[in-house]
């Protein structure tokens, strides 16, 4: 619990920068403190104008998202005939859209998963998560023209390595796509390949540019978010090698 919540909050950038802009009314408000007030002012504008410019979002998440290119279109020899689609965030919302119900990189990877799934039109699809997450994925799916009946959910796996785990014995020896967005890729494909698994990378919902030209360099909070999910995945990356879980 206490390394989710580093994870995702106090130890991205904008957690950072968030404590940082705290701290100045406080040392404003403490006389022994106002003279230091300046330094986490000075930090919080370095922090924001480093880790929210489009160099410092690009450099961090493209090293992610283009390490496994797209292999679910190169397979034409004995391609698999189940997908693995890990989930994102979704809660139900009944004054929107089915499609209102899930954030961006549920979005993509079940856009992704649908179009895998009719190219073949012969896919096992396991949509595997916890709690309602992998259902609605699933609504949704259907709603893209994939059969129900050729959909399982796995709602039971809190975490990248427990779908892993929970679905090893289920995929072992068979080849499987494994679709979730490209800056999660190296983190899931080490989980899946730990567990002695054969997945195929199907990375979707980039959020890099290939080349740097294509950039804006000028910070915004589209870029600092970026960076957020980056650092959020190399601590990812840390944690379950510490864990031993890559």
């Amino acid at each position: 619990m206490l390394m989710k919540l580093l994870s995702e909050y106090l130890l991205l950038p904008s957690g950072i920068i968030a404590l940082l802009t705290a701290m100045v009314p406080l040392a404003l408000l403490i006389p022994r403190f106002r003279r230091w007030a300046l330094l986490p002012a000075l930090a919080v504008m370095t922090m924001y104008l480093v880790f929210g410019s489009g160099l410092t979002s690009h450099w961090l998440m493209s090293k992610l998202e283009y390490k496994y290119p797209p292999a679910q279109d190169n397979v034409v020899n004995s391609a698999p005939d189940t997908m693995v689609v890990l989930t994102g965030y979704a809660k139900t919302n009944p004054q929107a859209p089915l499609s209102g119900h899930v954030n961006g990189s549920s979005g993509f990877r079940i856009l992704e998963a649908a179009r895998i799934f009719h190219k073949a039109q012969r896919m096992l699809v396991i949509i595997s998560g916890d709690d309602d997450v992998p259902v609605i994925m699933r609504d949704l799916l259907a709603g893209l023209g994939v059969p129900e009946r050729q959909v399982d959910v796995d709602t039971v796996s809190y975490s990248t390595y427990e779908s892993a785990v929970h679905l090893q014995e289920r995929l072992k020896g068979k080849r499987f796509y494994l679709v979730t967005s490209a800056g999660h890729m190296p983190r899931a494909m080490g989980v899946f390949l730990k567990q002695g698994l054969d997945p195929v990378p199907a990375p979707t919902n980039y959020l890099s540019s290939p080349s740097l030209h294509e950039v804006n360099p000028f910070p915004n909070g589209q870029h600092l978010a970026v960076s957020d999910l980056a650092v959020h995945e190399y601590l990812g990356l840390i944690w379950y090698r510490l864990l031993g879980r890559l």
